[in-house]
């Protein structure tokens, strides 16, 4: 449309000008057409040639203005011609572009639509997946109950019998400590009466028959020993199946029945007594039995000195047993009894507890020493002992299990004597303080065995040579930190760190 207007407008325009044209060739032909005064004077010949000049001049005008506005009009018609081409291209390019798009969403959604289906199928089959699996776990589980309370009545049943056992077992152990003492005044009893016999046949008969009387009072008292101690063999046999039961079942670390502290003192004070009497009949062991024997004597001390300082912390009453420990410790330490009737041979004695041939024997007879014995000399020869046998890996394992005896043993024997400066030298190692320095700041180690070890370092801190290992394996740093971390009520642990970092500064002073 506006094409067309200004097509219209030119076509006014122009004929416009042709009238102004038209005008201005009317003016101009009034203008020279003649007048009666110029007839009458003779030049109407000139104006005459003037006129058709200025017409052809006109026209020549006009046509090059009719020529130009062709062409605008050509030109018009064209530009006219290429809108409406591209206003067609474009429309046709819309359409393609709409369908091209409506297409392309299409099978979009029904892709989406697709994969979503797809999705919640899957997630319906886990939906019903996972109703079946609680369903069979809620089947299990009543199952399990129901398990469990014929398990529950099982063990309150199997309660019973056991506290009916044990008082069976505490009666037994009376008859043979009673047996047993029986059986050792009859034998004392027999040998007086060989002794006597032979002093009245002496004073009567030849001295033939008093040797003869001799010997048969020699082979009767030989006799008479063997079958006392082939008499014993069978309670002792019961004794160590009851020892193991005992150990395996209440005394060890991982505990299966239920029992109260005081009833397991009075259990272990009742067997110690017996079995420090029992142990002077012991001539020969086998392997098993000395090892049960072994364990039984260390863990019944260790729960009987942890039931000692319950008590002594509570200011309640508890049995002790000085003599009965001590007596246990002297047979480990002689394997010989002393002051009995029962002499064991040499062969037969050197292969006993401390001289056992298994390494968990000797280990646990040697602590067993030092927790019992307080004799220097005995206490020596135990240490080295214990020294030697740490140099096996095997050794090391089984001392660690001993409900953490390594600590105490090593605060004995850092203790401020004599005979502890060449064990505190031994000590001083990069590999033990390494190891000292990543356990002293691990946060689930005991407290209590944190203060043992903050004693060690103390005391080893004060040796001459003990900074630069301090200073290498970063021990000054983790007592530093942990110092830093602790909590002011732990005041004794504190103190040990800050006199262990003390104790490194004076040294490092007076180097």
């Amino acid at each position: 449309m506006d094409l067309v207007d200004y097509t219209e407008s030119s076509s006014e325009a122009d004929q416009e000008n042709d009238l102004s044209l038209h005008g201005n060739t009317s003016r101009h032909a009034s203008h020279f057409s003649p007048s009666p005064d110029s007839i009458f004077n003779g030049s109407n010949h000139s104006m005459n040639q003037s006129l058709v000049r200025e017409l052809s001049f006109v026209k020549g005008r006009l046509e090059e203005e009719r020529d130009k506005l062709k062409d605008w009009e050509e030109q018009l018609r064209q530009r006219e011609e290429r809108l409406l081409s591209l206003e067609q291209t474009a429309w046709e390019a819309h359409k393609n572009l709409d369908s091209i798009a409506s297409s392309e969403v299409a099978k979009r959604w029904n892709e989406v639509e697709e994969s979503q289906g797809r999705v919640v199928s899957e997630l319906r089959g886990d939906l019903r997946e996972k109703g079946q699996e609680n369903n069979r776990l809620k089947n299990s589980f009543n199952y399990v109950r129901q398990g469990n309370d014929v398990l529950r009545q099982q063990v309150s049943d199997l309660k019973s019998k056991n506290d009916r056992l044990e008082k069976e077992i505490s009666s037994l152990q009376g008859r043979i400590t009673s047996l047993k003492r029986h059986k050792v005044d009859i034998f004392h009893a027999g040998s007086n009466q060989q002794l006597s016999t032979p002093d009245v046949c002496l004073d009567r008969n030849t001295s033939s028959r008093s040797l003869q009387t001799v010997t048969s009072r020699e082979n009767k008292k030989r006799t008479s020993t063997g079958l006392a101690i082939s008499q014993l063999q069978p309670y002792s046999d019961s004794l160590f199946i009851t020892l193991s039961w005992l150990t395996d079942s209440t005394l060890a670390p991982a505990q299966t029945t239920e029992l109260t502290p005081v009833k397991l003192s009075l259990r272990v004070t009742r067997l110690l007594t017996s079995l420090s009497e029992l142990m002077h009949y012991f001539s020969s062991l086998s392997p098993n039995h000395e090892l049960v024997l072994t364990r039984f004597c260390y863990w019944s001390i260790y729960h009987y000195r942890r039931e000692l300082d319950n008590s002594n912390a509570t200011n309640s009453g508890a049995t002790s047993l000085p003599t009965t420990l001590r007596r246990i410790g002297e047979e480990c330490t002689s394997n010989s009894s002393k002051g009995s009737s029962v002499k064991r041979k040499a062969s037969e004695s050197t292969n006993l507890f401390l001289h056992s041939d298994s390494l968990e024997v000797r280990l646990l007879s040697s602590v067993i020493i030092l927790q019992t014995i307080s004799q220097a000399d005995i206490c020596s020869h135990a240490y080295d002992l214990l020294r030697n046998e740490l140099t096996d890996v095997r050794a090391r394992e089984i001392l660690l299990l001993l409900s953490n005896s390594i600590l105490t043993l090593l605060l004995l024997v850092v203790d401020q004597t004599p005979s502890s400066l060449q064990f505190s030298l031994a000590l001083c190692s990069d590999h033990f303080f390494r190891y000292t320095s990543h356990l002293i700041t691990e946060d689930r180690l005991d407290d209590a065995l944190k203060e043992k070890l903050a004693v060690i370092l103390q005391r080893l801190s004060k040796l001459p040579h003990s900074m630069k290992l301090f200073e290498r394996s970063g021990l000054e740093h983790s007592c530093e930190e942990l110092l830093r971390r602790l909590d002011p009520k732990r005041t004794f642990l504190k103190l040990n760190i800050e006199s262990v970092l003390a104790n490194l500064a004076l040294a490092r002073h007076n180097s």
